[in-house]
């Protein structure tokens, strides 16, 4: 004869069937919350490529300022009209996508320049708001 109680197997089968439909739940969640910073991901990130393809056949090419210490957004202009950001919480999640390293632990480049335009447009955008003036300056060290 099985030693379990009626409330224990009520209770393990409770989690078992459980578990799989709270799984759904949280993954259609996420999803759905996920849903408008995907689509603003890829809204900037098509902003990006063209003023990046506008910045390189400027005077100064994308690989001469890369060179030269500095960035294809430094030579982008009027940050200000791409998108006004509503909180910095969506700065933070776009921000995400500068994340990504190569085998060696080395950034992307190209993540990088994006996520330099994300920040430079958000502090653009959101000059006056102090929690993104403190992001901006905590630098993390290499």
């Amino acid at each position: 004869g099985s030693s379990r109680t009626p409330a224990c197997t009520c209770l393990l089968q409770g989690v078992l069937y459980g578990i799989f439909p709270a799984v759904l739940l949280g993954a259609a969640a996420v999803h759905v919350r996920m849903a408008p910073v995907r689509k603003l991901d890829k809204h900037l990130r098509k902003i990006f490529e063209d003023r990046k393809e506008e910045a390189a056949v400027g005077s100064v090419s994308a690989a001469d300022a890369r060179d030269a210490g500095s960035s294809v957004v430094s030579l982008m202009g009027d940050l200000k009209a791409v998108y006004r950001f509503k909180d910095v919480r969506q700065v933070s999640l776009l921000c995400r996508a500068m994340r990504k390293w190569d085998e060696d632990g080395v950034p992307d480049k190209e993540a990088s320049e994006f996520g330099e335009f994300i920040l430079k447009v958000s502090a653009v955008t959101l000059a006056r708001n102090l929690n993104h003036q403190i992001c901006l300056l905590y630098k993390p060290a290499a």
